[in-house]
């Protein structure tokens, strides 16, 4: 009976050992996958030299190409959470895309460009608003500057990389308040934005339930559900609103609010 039961015993030791090894080759290969796909802050700026001059796009102005060298320079650009960030929306708004039926490299552009100018400072993105002439409410230059970013953004690339076209640039322009009337893109990045993985700060109880409605509710509903989200989080923790917030929430209450309405 001894014999046996260390007979058993081994085995099972061995199935545990067996249990162990294969976990850590997984996570090994996790971790070089993860390495594979995408190169770090650090390695795209010491790519780039620091710094890559303008040229204008090659004919697949949306390509995977063109793609990795804005990622380049955006890094050279914010630090690495916004990086990180970036990529996320990126990546959550090439599934969206991919989900509702638009362009999904397109998407993708315009989610890893979103906060091209959220690295600048608060002087500095008020001295940029006022040298590219974005016209904004005074209220937010001086109160709430870190709306400027997205319409900085769009005014900016739109003068630098024209090639990427209008809808990219408001997409850009209108993810840090939304509008009553949004385009796919709009939503699509305005969502995103809320919903990447990487997303950590917010009502993470609300943000799970987005992200469970992806794919599940039109896209013009889950914009509403989303911009819900934001007011009612703003609003909770007496935070300053967007001048033109009420508006946009009355406007879409009238289009969605009183189809199905979601508790946060």
């Amino acid at each position: 009976m001894g014999k046996k039961k260390n007979k058993k015993q081994l085995q099972k030791e061995l199935e545990k050992l067996e249990k162990k090894q294969l976990a850590k080759k997984k996570n090994k290969k996790a971790k070089k996958a993860a390495k594979r796909q995408e190169l770090t802050r650090e390695k795209l700026i010491e790519l780039s030299g620091g710094d890559l001059p303008y040229q204008p796009a090659s004919k697949k102005v949306f390509g995977k190409k063109n793609y990795k060298r804005m990622k380049v320079l955006l890094a050279a650009r914010v630090g690495k959470k916004r990086y990180k960030h970036s990529v996320g929306v990126a990546k959550t708004a090439k599934k969206l895309a991919k989900l509702y039926g638009y362009n999904p490299k397109v998407a993708r552009m315009a989610g890893i460009l979103h906060d091209w100018d959220k690295g600048l400072g608060v002087y500095e993105i008020r001295e940029r608003a006022q040298t590219l002439g974005v016209d904004l409410d005074p209220q937010i230059s001086e109160n709430m500057p870190w709306l400027l970013h997205g319409p900085t953004a769009a005014a900016a690339l739109r003068l630098e990389y024209p090639e990427f076209g209008e809808e990219v640039f408001q997409a850009i322009a209108r993810h840090t308040s939304g509008a009553a009337e949004m385009s796919p893109l709009d939503c699509i990045i305005y969502v995103a934005d809320i919903i990447e993985p990487n997303r950590t700060f917010g009502d993470m109880k609300g943000i799970k339930r987005l992200r469970k409605e992806v794919g599940k509710v039109p896209l013009e509903q889950l914009y509403f559900d989303a911009f819900k989200y934001t007011f009612t989080f703003l609003v909770n923790r007496d935070r300053q609103l967007y001048p033109e917030t009420v508006d946009i929430w009355n406007s879409l209450m009238w289009k969605y609010g009183f189809v199905r309405t979601m508790k946060f």
